[in-house]
């Protein structure tokens, strides 16, 4: 018998997007990259620490906790949150801003996911 997800390294999934970045605008875009969050955990866990509402972040899917996945997401945030933000440590789960953008990432915003799934006999 085939087995599929036994640890979150057999079951990638990494968002394909290309946003568009400005030099200026009330969104900071980052990468977040998690394994055992799902999406949705991953934003809460960041938004106490930042202390800023959840409703602040906008995402294009939500990915598996089961898994390590990497996604967009943007956040509105102040000049000096956003110092915070790219020094946040939390476990499995790591954060790389990219720049900032004028509108807020909604969902379906990218253009599909790429997998990697190990199947082990």
């Amino acid at each position: 018998m085939y087995k599929i997800k036994e640890k979150c390294s057999d079951f990638i999934v990494k968002e394909i997007f290309s946003p568009e970045l400005k030099e200026k605008g009330q969104y900071v875009y980052f990468v977040l990259e998690k394994e055992n969050y799902n999406t949705i955990d991953a934003i809460i866990a960041i938004a106490k620490k930042l202390e800023v509402p959840v409703a602040s972040f906008g995402f294009a899917g939500n990915k598996d906790k089961n898994a390590q996945t990497m996604q967009y997401v943007s956040v509105k945030l102040h000049e000096k949150k956003k110092k915070l933000l790219e020094d946040l440590r939390l476990k499995d789960i790591k954060i790389t801003v990219i720049g900032l953008s004028d509108v807020p990432i909604s969902l379906g915003d990218h253009g599909g996911n790429e997998f990697l799934i190990r199947v082990k006999n």
